[in-house]
């Protein structure tokens, strides 16, 4: 089970059963169906009397027969319903790792957070529904589709004012996709939304939008509320944009500060998680030769400490056990493989970026470091250490052990 949050509101969605009951008895008579889902605002509890029916279906295979067969099937009921009826296909064949669609269908389905819906809040109407049996993608993967899906969105609004082939659906656009965006910033944030609105005040509960962005929502959402598009034009649209850059750039700034990594301190354990508020685990180790400690040099153009001085660490990997990690990490950064003793009981130092379980190793000698991720490095006495520009990291873990007795 993910620790994704998952809002409440779906213990209390009204389904409308009847309808339920008339696309099961329908499609379930469509040979090589082998699996139907109600998706979209009607599995949510949240649409409005000619909001469209998606049903999602698993197909065995997909022939001109069955293709017929569901489309003949969907066109009887939205006549009958008086509702548009819109039908999403996956073969069970996309599901198979095996095969070179596998991936396209990962990345699609992850990118419109399909998997987590098609999961968590749609209604079962029959049969076989594959996105229940794939285990969660890493948080830090949704993240960047949430990152590239927004940044997406803010291209297209820009693209929508001189396309001439979007004229027709221009003012709409202008004011649907910035709503729909909430749903993939919340998503990011590790909240699973019940619809742009739920995620609209998640955001706004949670502090993770300014005024200004919760009024312009606000107005975005009555005019979708009550077709109100009259006066939407290029000033909106760009009013729109502003949005979805300002909140590609926070979510881009939160990505590189807390949530590259997956593993993340509870204050008990460090285990995949969803929760980016939480540290990242890491694992970093102080090298001494003598009385002198290895301080490595961040390129000057990273993104976090361009420049300063740290020592060699890193995030955990899932599962890994911190005493491994650092091993692994001395190695990659150093071409040093030498035993680590723990420091400070085992507990890690957190900065509120990282948890960073502590090491020290002794360097023989004849070592010298070989760097791979940094641009130089120095051998620094005890003494000095503290008056070097360190990373937060670096210097808490400095900090705490040369006010230990018997420092080097």
């Amino acid at each position: 089970m993910t620790d994704l949050l998952i809002s409440d509101r779906l213990n209390t969605r009204q389904i409308d059963t009847d309808l339920v009951e008339v696309l099961r008895e329908a499609f379930g008579g469509v040979p090589a169906v082998v699996g139907a889902m109600l998706m979209g605002s009607r599995s949510r509890g949240i649409a409005h009397a000619k909001s469209n029916i998606d049903v999602q279906m698993i197909i065995d295979c997909l022939d001109a027969g069955t293709a017929e067969g569901i489309a003949k099937v969907r066109d009887e009921l939205a006549a009958q319903l008086g509702i548009p009826i819109s039908v999403n296909v996956h073969t069970l064949a996309d599901a198979q790792p095996l095969l070179g669609r596998y991936e396209l269908f990962q990345h699609k389905n992850r990118a419109e957070l399909f998997i987590y819906q098609a999961k968590y809040t749609s209604v079962n109407l029959f049969g076989r529904n594959i996105f229940a049996e794939f285990t969660d993608p890493p948080p830090s993967r949704t993240r960047r589709e949430a990152i590239r899906t927004v940044a997406s969105f803010s291209y297209f609004l820009r693209k929508f004012l001189f396309d001439v082939s979007m004229a027709p659906h221009g003012a709409a656009e202008f004011v649907r996709t910035p709503l729909i965006s909430l749903e993939y910033i919340a998503a990011f944030y590790g909240y699973l939304s019940m619809g742009y609105r739920d995620g609209l005040d998640h955001l706004t509960a949670t502090e993770r939008l300014t005024a200004e962005e919760i009024a312009f929502l606000e107005e975005c959402a009555t005019r979708k509320a009550t077709s109100q598009y009259e006066e939407v034009g290029a000033a909106f649209a760009l009013r729109g944009a502003t949005f979805l850059d300002a909140a590609h750039g926070r979510m881009l700034d939160d990505f590189r500060r807390r949530g590259v990594s997956d593993v993340r301190w509870n204050g008990q354990d460090s285990a995949v998680r969803w929760d980016i508020e939480l540290p990242q685990a890491a694992a970093m180790s102080i090298l001494w030769a003598g009385h002198k400690a290895l301080l490595v040099q961040r390129h000057p153009d990273d993104y976090l400490y361009p420049g300063q001085w740290t020592i060699p660490g890193g995030y955990l990997q899932a599962g890994e056990d911190p005493r491994d990690g650092a091993t692994r990490e001395v190695w990659e950064e150093t071409g040093t493989y030498l035993a680590v003793s723990r420091l400070f009981d085992g507990q890690p130092v957190v900065s509120g970026r990282l948890a960073a379980f502590s090491f020290e190793i002794e360097l023989p000698d004849s070592v010298a470091p070989r760097l791979t991720e940094h641009s130089n490095y120095r051998f620094v006495d005890a003494s000095e250490v503290l008056s070097m520009d360190l990373t937060p990291e670096a210097r808490l873990i400095f900090e705490r052990r040369l006010s230990q007795t018997h420092p080097h």
